[in-house]
């Protein structure tokens, strides 16, 4: 170290732990996770869009692309623009919300399922909040937090990612999209061949307060991807990977993208 270096540090040392100084700590704290993009937003400007651009940029083949989780539909929208010669499936449980996901992409080259994604085949609770259809789960989450409650309940059908594939006859997925509100690593266990031959090019997956509900840490996704896919956090200018450490624990929402290591980090 740097005698000037020593020397800011020493100064440092002098404010660290120091009651007085916390709020100032805290804040540099907010202004740190904002810099890394936790809490980044609408996906139109969190840097998920720029990096599918990227990917079609390289002149990667983009085919077949998973929506799991598909609300409304406003991300399958975005994405049949950018991979229009892509057949793209939206997985979306609630009644309601997957009439209204029908209806928005109808024309669409998108094949729309009414259903959940999970680790394995059957029937399970979905749990929503009134007017809030993104926030639905089939975690039972507790959102006093927000000053909501998920008080309406419905059973839906669940699939997994493996046995659907090979009822439809999909050899591999180019791009996973994951937003299940805490329920995504059960989504990627119901992919566990799919997962295992790399036949998933790309995975974007969410890690948030939802996570905390489903006890489900960042350390999780790093186990079940194991050696055959780099994980980065998704950026607006680009992705950053991580080699996974408990400082890399956040319960802050933000965006992760594993790559397959057949693939290019776009």
């Amino acid at each position: 170290m740097s005698t000037p270096a020593k020397q800011v540090y020493a100064r440092f040392q002098m404010l660290a732990a120091r009651k007085a100084f916390q709020p100032a700590f805290r804040l540099m704290r907010s202004v740190s996770a904002a810099g890394m993009n936790y809490q980044p937003g609408h996906f139109s400007r969190s840097g998920e869009l720029a990096v599918l651009e990227r990917i079609r940029s390289h002149g990667t083949g983009v085919r077949t692309i998973f929506d799991v989780g598909a609300n409304v539909g406003d991300w399958s929208l975005a994405v049949s623009d950018i991979f229009p010669e892509a057949t793209i499936y939206a997985f979306e449980p609630a009644t309601e919300t997957f009439g209204q996901l029908e209806h928005r992409l109808d024309g669409r080259q998108v094949v729309t399922v009414q259903g959940a994604m999970s680790d394995a085949v059957g029937t399970r609770t979905l749990h929503s909040v009134p007017g809030m259809s993104w926030m639905s789960s089939l975690e039972e989450l507790d959102l006093t937090r927000l000053r909501v409650e998920a008080s309406e309940v419905e059973e839906v059908p669940c699939f997994a990612l493996d046995e659907y594939c090979a009822q439809q006859d999909i050899a591999s997925i180019d791009i996973l999209k994951i937003d299940t509100e805490g329920h995504e690593l059960s989504v990627l266990k119901g992919a566990s061949d799919l997962i295992s031959r790399s036949a998933i090019g790309y995975i974007q997956f969410e890690q948030g307060a939802a996570n905390l509900d489903s006890r489900i840490f960042l350390k999780d996704f790093f186990q079940l991807l194991g050696p055959g896919y780099r994980i980065c956090r998704i950026l607006r200018d680009g992705l950053d990977p991580i080699t996974y450490s408990a400082k890399e624990e956040s319960f802050s929402e933000a965006n992760f993208f594993a790559v397959a290591n057949d693939r290019p980090i776009p």
